[in-house]
């Protein structure tokens, strides 16, 4: 009795268990399909948010590059003239068919005809090729002299007009004084670290609303408010500074190492690198060049641009055998001028794609 109750105990119990067993690997089965379903939708879902966004971004990369403007060259030549020498440092006049031009170590100021290729100088004082500012009407120039006294250097300012064809001084003999730049029909410099306006003699204009200008390889901005210091990377040497023409933005080369583009209250919007001597083409591009030297001399360098709205830099030119150096632009953005290392003057056509 006891074994048969026994028996049927354990027989119940054995099915018991095996019913447990099976409903538990059911649940179980149930349970990994159901997870395993859930992943197949998860993973569908997150390859679909992906795909949406690649979709996305497809379609929102032609856009982006649709807004920012891109150049092309359609035409490099050099301009031949009959004095040989060696020509730096070119600027355009605006308004006419010159540019301006100096000797490599700034001596003397010359202007090149574009169309009859003929050259003649202007000035001939030491000091006159180093940032000489032209006004906007392209009616006069005004530069720096520079000249020693002893041990002693001194400077005069001095304006040239290019219809009078005659020079006269602004600012008398004096130490430390800075070069010019124009701010309506007044100009603007530095004597002894101090701010000095005077007027040059065009024809009244409003003086401009911001001006940036360099003492001592120190930017400073100039409003309406006064003048401050500008030193969005710290204390450090700042060369090729330049305003964008809307005056929102400001590029710079730090210790000479590398460019950056700010606002004007010294946020950094952009890191260019190793881009060297830029200048605003517009409130989008900025041209420059890649110069590469091998710590004596510059052995390679060809004029480059750099959109701000893309965040690409691409070649202008890309010559082996030729080095193409400190680029200038025209005032109305279509031509681009430079020197190679022979002083070689050329011009630049572009045209916006």
């Amino acid at each position: 009795g006891h074994y048969q109750l026994f028996k049927s105990n354990s027989d119940n119990f054995s099915t018991a268990l095996t019913s447990r067993l099976t409903l538990t690997k059911f649940s179980l089965d149930t349970q990994f399909c159901l997870t395993l379903s859930k992943f197949k939708v998860l993973a569908k879902h997150i390859k679909f948010d992906v795909m949406k966004k690649l979709v996305f971004l497809f379609f929102l990369f032609p856009f982006i590059f649709s807004n920012a403007q891109q150049l092309k060259v359609t035409k490099i030549k050099q301009i031949s003239f009959q004095k040989s020498g060696i020509y730096a440092w070119p600027e355009f006049i605006p308004n006419s068919n010159f540019i301006l031009v100096s000797k490599q170590n700034f001596e003397g100021l010359y202007l090149i005809n574009i169309k009859t290729k003929l050259l003649k100088q202007i000035v001939a004082e030491n000091g006159a090729g180093y940032k000489p500012a032209i006004s906007t009407d392209g009616t006069k120039i005004v530069y720096k002299h520079d000249y020693f006294k002893g041990r002693l250097k001194y400077s005069e300012l001095k304006e040239y007009d290019l219809k009078t064809k005659e020079s006269i001084i602004l600012v008398n003999e004096s130490r430390l004084v800075s070069n010019a730049v124009f701010s309506g029909s007044k100009l603007v410099y530095f004597h002894k670290a101090e701010q000095k306006m005077i007027n040059s003699h065009l024809k009244a204009e409003p003086e401009s609303e911001i001006i940036v200008q360099t003492e001592n390889l120190m930017p400073f901005i100039t409003t309406k408010n006064g003048v401050k210091k500008y030193i969005p990377s710290g204390e450090g040497n700042y060369i090729w500074v330049s305003l964008s023409p809307d005056k929102t933005k400001m590029v710079y080369n730090f210790n000479g190492k590398k460019t950056y583009i700010s606002d004007l209250s010294g946020n950094i919007l952009a890191k260019l690198g190793h881009f060297h001597a830029a200048r605003w083409l517009n409130n989008d591009i900025l041209i420059g060049m890649n110069d590469i030297d091998n710590g004596e001399t510059i052995i390679s360098s060809d004029i480059v641009y750099y959109s701000y709205k893309s965040g690409i830099i691409e070649k202008l030119t890309n010559t082996s055998d030729r080095i193409e150096l400190y680029p200038a632009v025209s005032f109305d953005g279509k031509q681009i001028a430079f020197q190679t290392d022979k002083g070689e003057i050329f011009i630049m056509n572009l045209v916006y794609k």
